[in-house]
């Protein structure tokens, strides 16, 4: 941010002197007038007259051309900001989401159009020209010290126009501000879950409660553009008043002789012209607030962001060795803890399946395991390194993870599965055919070339989750994080995934899997149960899954037949 404000400044500086050049033309109309009705039309002199008109029309070009490279300079540094900061205000919001807690879109790039905006459209002209408008007050005394001071009056009065439209606004748009970027997020949320509001009748009940975020949001920018729009109009009034003020007294000094006619007319147009940058600065104050605000937003995002330790150093290839030790989290604000004081231990290799009742924490602790959260106590150590210690590409490598909700992105079959990587296709083939996914690949009406619709909503959730695990499987992983991988999969996609599990098991990858059922455990070596947060029981499978199974005694073979951990109420759970 520093750099890039070091370079605007220095742009900036020239277009300065630009607009030095535009108001320095800007005398062109007013002298032409002083010319023509104070000597050409005295002496009767066409030739004075055509030499005159030729030098104001050469004038008048110039200012074009410079009033034309002032707005290209304005364009193209709008779009230079937005490539300069673009993608590392991207980087530094996913990189927060850990310690935030995860994030919803990328809402800080709207502060980035804010600030691109603001060169783009104009709005940062009327500062560049307020340091000229000495300049015309100056001429304007020159002239006669009562227009100068007559256009002073005017101009103090617009100034001050202009400081109440920033004490009266300034807050206003702030919250406004921050109630859009709930209300989009809120609206995106919506979006990602269109199937659960259709088939639910959700969407009237949603667009009511989102009907109130949205007028939250728009009431303090209807009354943020009432109150500049008054003072606008105001100012306005103000800039008209002092014209006929500036003509009048013009007038009656022309009286008494002393002023000309041509006088009169050129310090009308020069004091107005002084007055004008304060004016326009009231018209675009909104926006040069708005770019304001979201820079300074942009900068907390991307000095947090900076300050966040980066791993510089490559670390030796893991043996998948996992330890938590005493990890617990919260959300912001939140009463209580999700995780509290979990602690455990896998040797390279070794597997665990998490399972607890809903709500028991278990997807939290598995995006605790993988690094998409931070723990505010408590550490999560792969080979015996922090998980912040380990660099992104060795992540890439090293770690693999299917979410619960698996979102593919907008690309490739085969760039999702390769992780935007440049990797041989044999790799790519080689995690399709670990995960099972190979043959639903190729059914595919391009194959691994299929283009995805965003969020993969092209495909069904079986053939989603496939493709994800074949993701989570790619390259080398040590360590493979999976919640309820079998969520979505019919019995031949779960036996896929038994069989994938048993050549990991072979390959000496540690493991780590949340499920509901008993099927999924049979190659598991270890059995976490989590209940309000906390380590309900850890050990070995046959340990773990007898205590469980008690409480159901009565029952266990219909728990058994049917596979699954839901008819045992202390096992029982879904999405956490």
């Amino acid at each position: 941010m520093t750099r890039t404000r070091r370079a605007t400044r220095r742009v900036l500086f020239w277009v300065f002197l630009v607009s030095a050049g535009i108001n320095l033309l800007m005398l062109a109309s007013p002298l032409y007038m002083l010319q023509v009705y104070d000597r050409v039309i005295a002496a009767r002199h066409v030739d004075t007259l055509i030499y005159l008109t030729l030098m104001v029309t050469a004038a008048l070009v110039v200012l074009a051309l410079l009033e034309h490279v002032r707005s290209v300079v304005g364009l193209r540094l709008g779009a230079w900001l937005d490539r300069q900061l673009a993608g590392d205000v991207i980087h530094a919001t996913i990189s927060a989401a850990p310690a935030s807690g995860g994030s919803r879109g990328v809402p800080a790039l709207r502060d980035v159009a804010a600030v691109r905006s603001l060169f783009t459209g104009g709005g940062i002209w009327p500062l560049l020209d307020a340091p000229w408008s000495i300049l015309f007050y100056g001429i304007a005394f020159l002239i006669h010290p009562w227009l100068g001071w007559c256009g002073v009056a005017g101009g103090v009065l617009l100034v001050l126009i202009a400081a109440a439209n920033e004490l009266a606004i300034r807050a206003q748009l702030k919250d406004a501000s921050q109630r859009t970027i709930h209300a989009v997020g809120e609206a995106d949320a919506a979006a990602r879950n269109s199937d659960a509001l259709l088939a639910m009748g959700m969407l009237p009940g949603f667009l009511r409660r989102w009907q109130q975020l949205n007028e939250a949001a728009i009431a303090p920018h209807a009354a943020a553009g009432s109150r500049t729009a008054a003072l606008a109009a105001l100012a306005k009034f103000v800039r008209f008043g002092l014209q006929v003020a500036t003509l009048g007294l013009g007038a009656y000094l022309a009286i008494r002789g002393e002023l000309t006619g041509g006088a009169m007319v050129a310090a009308s147009i020069i004091v107005a012209r002084a007055v004008a940058p304060p004016e326009q600065a009231i018209g675009a104050w909104r926006s040069i607030v708005a770019a304001q605000t979201a820079w300074q937003r942009l900068r907390t995002l991307l000095q947090v962001a900076g300050n966040a330790p980066s791993p510089s150093m490559r670390l030796p290839r893991p043996a998948g060795a996992l330890s938590v030790d005493k990890v617990s989290y919260a959300t912001a604000n939140a009463r209580e803890a999700i995780i509290r004081q979990v602690s455990l231990t896998l040797g390279a290799g070794e597997s665990l399946a998490v399972i607890g009742p809903s709500g028991a924490g278990k997807t939290t602790l598995l995006r605790l395991l993988v690094g998409s959260l931070v723990p505010q106590l408590g550490s999560v150590r792969l080979e015996s390194a922090t998980l912040d210690s380990w660099a992104p590409a060795d992540k890439a490598r090293y770690i693999g993870y299917l979410p619960q909700d698996v979102e593919l992105f907008n690309a490739t079959v085969r760039d999702n599965i390769a992780r935007f990587s440049d990797a041989p296709d044999e790799a790519v083939v080689a995690a399709a055919k670990l995960a099972g996914a190979h043959e639903t690949i190729l059914n595919l009406p391009q194959g691994y070339a299929t283009t995805l619709g965003p969020g993969g909503l092209a495909l069904s959730g079986g053939q989603r989750q496939r493709i994800g695990l074949a993701r989570a499987l790619f390259g080398d992983p040590r360590l493979v994080v999976l919640d309820e991988p079998n969520a979505n999969l019919d019995p031949d996609g779960e036996h896929a995934l038994l069989e994938a599990l048993r050549k990991l098991k072979q390959r000496q990858v540690t493991v780590v899997i949340v499920t509901h059922r008993l099927s999924l455990t049979a190659e598991i070596d270890k059995v976490l149960k989590l209940r309000d947060g906390r380590v309900d029981a850890f050990g070995p499978r046959a340990d773990v899954l007898a205590k469980a199974l008690q409480p159901a005694a009565s029952v266990p073979a219909v728990a058994a037949a049917r596979g699954r951990l839901v008819s045992v109420p202390a096992a029982a759970g879904g999405s956490d």
